[in-house]
């Protein structure tokens, strides 16, 4: 890893929104630290491999309008080698979306107070785009919002494609015929 004048090229660390969205464009950052909690009223893309350390904060979607708009917190989209640790995603209709990209998850994983689920696991609807995987085992989910039809993990047009830890959610193939929560 090469420094100058203390600083790592390779990784960021980021308290504010225009920082964040400047870490993730720069191709030189492989790992992103939040140093502090952050709001955004867009929704933030990656289409990179990058480790994104929460350390204990939140990413929050702000002006999130009633009933479903596709507003996600956090898209990781075609992309593998993505990991995500201790951190919260809330106040869209969905904390994080893996559309077509391997993502893994550690830590602590909040996705509390988002509108109609924590995680969805898709693939879109671009022709030739990978299957998606969300490797999450060892990770402590929070989602105190959860409730029938809101789920912390949905599988949206495709099935098997997350692992976690054997008997820590259960899972309900009837609630959408396409879905898997």
């Amino acid at each position: 890893m090469l420094f100058i004048n203390n600083i790592s090229l390779t990784s960021a660390d980021v308290a504010n929104l225009a920082d964040f969205k400047a870490a993730v464009s720069n191709t030189t950052i492989n790992t992103i630290n939040l140093t502090g909690d952050i709001t955004t009223a867009e929704e933030l893309v990656v289409s990179r491999a990058v480790t994104i350390n929460g350390n204990g904060h939140a990413i929050t979607f702000t002006g999130n309008d009633e009933d479903w708009q596709g507003n996600y917190v956090l898209q990781i989209y075609n992309t593998t080698g993505v990991a995500i640790s201790n951190i919260k995603l809330s106040g869209a209709d969905g904390g994080l979306l893996v559309n077509a990209s391997a993502v893994t998850l550690t830590g602590t994983i909040n996705v509390s107070d988002n509108e109609f689920g924590g995680i969805e696991v898709s693939k879109g609807t671009a022709e030739g785009l990978p299957d998606p995987s969300l490797t999450a085992t060892g990770v402590s989910f929070t989602n105190t919002s959860e409730k029938y039809g809101q789920p912390t993990i949905w599988e949206d047009k495709i099935t098997r494609t997350v692992t976690v830890a054997e008997g820590i959610f259960t899972l309900n193939y009837t609630f959408k015929s396409d879905q898997v929560q």
